[in-house]
């Protein structure tokens, strides 16, 4: 009971609907107080390529946090992925980052060295350590020499596309299993007179190698050892370069690789001229725009020794030069949650990284997403930009590729070259 003194020895109650009054006085006290409080502001940006990310999915989760922080303003600035890490850079440069951002897998170590990205170690053991870390699949997951400089944002992983018209009119019930099948399955759906092929791969860029080391993971292999040195020159990484040289040059299932960037051979899977083609959920997107009504399906890679597949995409990053690193790393465990997670990648049609959600309905069941949950939650779904500077690397295992198909060195001559030029860049 609330009592109010008045004469000594003497009491006077306070009515309901005095109290009643007094408490709706000072709700809206501290609310005019709340509301004239400063709100503490925590800047983002992040990059959209051509396949955009739907505004609306950022929106909700920003909403999702403000909700719950009514005092922190989240102000995002979203820039095309042309320029944006040009944009980055600069802005890492001039001393003008903001508090966290976004990077593309292939640039997330570079950050991290450049001196832009803050280190995530200490934050992550403050939160248990592996612990917090275990609802990742590990693949998503590749400390530089022990470092980690970002978590996963709307990650892909490559899974196998298949014409399921083109499977259907040679009497192929299933995609390939095993590399065998594999090689069985190409040879069976290439027609040069008709310019029918069984796989697409890129022969010209850097990226056509980065969806090879799905066979380097399938084969066993990695791309570096733990100190960032090239582990390819070593029987498993033998296996897999001999093996995509046979698909060119022995079993003659591609057409025109040396010819072919990325999104040439794209274009083949999608135009019906190229049966099979690796890449990540992302292509999704461009067939829908381009090809809506194409007969295709998705499966998990086919296995050698082991299965594998190569991660790509979007990271997170703490901003190194935050003035306020504890608030940003609040707001960025927010926003890279289970819940939050969630919410984000359905909305912009991602696959999500965590494995608590692609165990969800939402994927195990999506006919577009099943077969890349399955591939990210399998063994050997690993990083396929471990180190900084990747793209001269990934220039050079081009090349020696190329110097192979062309029958100027020796596979074995290759990977001892490129062991040593990669290892040769700082």
């Amino acid at each position: 009971m609330i009592t109010q003194q008045g004469k000594p020895g003497k009491f006077r109650r306070i009515t309901t609907s005095v109290i009643c009054s007094i408490m709706i006085f000072v709700c809206l006290q501290i609310s005019v107080l709340v509301g004239a409080q400063e709100k503490k502001v925590v800047t983002i940006w992040h990059w959209m390529s051509g396949l955009e990310i739907p505004k609306a999915a950022w929106d909700a989760r920003l909403g999702y946090f403000i909700k719950t922080h009514p005092n922190i303003d989240l102000r995002l600035e979203v820039t095309p992925w042309n320029g944006y890490t040009d944009k980055l850079i600069a802005a890492g440069s001039a001393g003008k980052l903001p508090d966290i951002f976004g990077t593309g897998g292939v640039a997330k170590v570079d950050v991290g060295l450049m001196g832009f990205a803050e280190p995530l170690n200490e934050y992550i053991e403050k939160e248990g350590g592996d612990i917090y870390l275990a609802d990742y699949p590990a693949g998503l997951l590749y400390p530089y020499k022990g470092t980690l400089y970002a978590l996963p944002d709307g990650v892909g992983v490559s899974a196998m596309f298949y014409n399921t018209r083109m499977f259907k009119e040679a009497g192929i019930a299933q995609p390939p299993k095993t590399w065998e099948d594999f090689v069985d399955v190409a040879i069976k759906l290439t027609n040069p007179a008709k310019d029918q092929w069984g796989f697409s791969a890129n022969g010209v860029s850097w990226g056509g190698m980065r969806e090879w080391t799905a066979f380097l993971y399938q084969a066993g292999g990695t791309l570096v050892d733990a100190e960032g040195k090239c582990s390819l020159n070593t029987p498993e990484g033998r296996e897999a370069f001999q093996f995509m040289v046979d698909l060119i040059t022995k079993y003659k299932v591609i057409p025109d690789w040396a010819g072919s960037n990325e999104q040439i051979s794209r274009t083949n899977f999608i135009n019906q001229k190229t049966a099979m083609i690796q890449f990540a959920h992302y292509l999704r997107g461009q067939i829908m725009n381009m090809a809506p009504d194409l007969p295709y399906d998705i499966a998990v890679q086919p296995r050698n020794k082991t299965t594998g597949s190569v991660i790509y995409g979007s990271y997170i990053c703490l901003s190194a030069q935050s003035q306020q690193k504890d608030l940003a790393w609040d707001v960025l465990k927010f926003i890279t949650n289970e819940e939050s997670e969630l919410i984000y990648t359905v909305l912009a049609g991602f696959l999500a990284n965590r494995k608590s959600n692609l165990e969800k309905t939402y994927y195990a069941n999506n006919p577009g997403l099943e077969a890349f949950a399955q591939q990210l939650l399998l063994p050997n779904a690993y990083d396929g930009f471990p180190v900084p500077k990747i793209r001269p690397r990934y220039d050079i295992l081009m090349k020696g590729m190329q110097e192979v198909v062309f029958g100027k060195k020796t596979t074995d001559q290759a990977l001892a070259d490129i062991e040593k030029e990669w290892n040769a860049i700082e």
